[in-house]
């Protein structure tokens, strides 16, 4: 049986994560009051995001290679700007 290549098996995978596909993941994390963060707050959080030099391909992050969506979600999510968190109220 031939070696399979990892790095061939994760560009293969790395095509299949796509914008939409974050948020349809993200859709579907379940919320909990105090630990995820509510529409409003979410919106505000990718709204900061979107704007940022940093956001690469419309879902990562470069200063810390995340998806922000994610990071977004839970309350407890800091931005990785360097000597700045931007989501700080």
């Amino acid at each position: 049986m031939p070696e399979r290549c990892i790095r061939c098996e994760l560009e293969k995978l790395q095509s299949l994560i796509t914008p939409e596909y974050i948020l349809n993941v993200v859709d579907n994390l379940p919320e909990e009051e105090g630990v995820t963060a509510d529409k409003s707050e979410y919106e505000r959080r990718m709204k900061i995001c979107g704007a940022c030099e940093a956001f690469t391909g419309g879902m990562l992050c470069m200063h810390c290679g995340s998806y922000p969506a994610y990071r977004a979600h839970v309350l407890a999510g800091t931005c990785p700007y360097p000597g700045k968190n931007k989501w700080e109220k």
